[in-house]
């Protein structure tokens, strides 16, 4: 579901609100290019539609080979990502591998996490891999778009 990148992206910025206000109009918003790696094919499903709704690009991956497999090709096109969004649990690698080798293509790439859980154990394992978030399923349209626009808050660790 990777669609070409447009030249017509501008900064996002803040303009007065708290971390994680997810209220659309708060933002200068920018389209961004954002990969979701999740096994379960619902979930997967919502959150793209979701942010294809708001106007951002996806790709899209059922597991971590896969999401990775996409990033290099990605890279090797020139074509940026801005955001991970990816489950914890999957069946070939985990969310944090995928994590380390998606880093590996893109150095910086930002990282949120999904999950059933929200364990101190997993937020822990979050942070120590670079993560910037951990969010609980089930996920619903506040909670994907809290992901998004809690990025671009640029505030501290997302937990929800």
């Amino acid at each position: 579901m990777s669609r070409p990148r447009s030249g017509h992206e501008n900064p996002g910025s803040r303009q007065g609100t708290t971390r994680g206000a997810s209220a659309p109009h708060v933002w200068q918003r920018r389209r961004l290019r954002i990969l979701v790696a999740d096994d379960d094919e619902g979930c997967r499903l919502g959150i793209a539609t979701i942010l294809e709704e708001e106007g951002h690009q996806l790709v899209v991956a059922s597991r971590g080979e896969e999401a990775v497999e996409q990033a290099r090709c990605l890279r090797l096109r020139n074509e940026g990502l801005d955001l991970s969004i990816l489950d914890f649990h999957m069946p070939d690698l985990d969310g944090i591998e995928t994590y380390r080798r998606l880093v590996a293509e893109f150095p910086g790439l930002p990282g949120v996490f999904v999950s059933g859980e929200a364990s101190p154990w997993l937020v822990e394992q979050v942070r120590l891999v670079g993560g910037i978030g951990l969010v609980r399923k089930p996920l619903d349209v506040v909670r994907v778009r809290g992901i998004v626009y809690g990025f671009g808050a640029g505030g501290g660790f997302l937990v929800t």
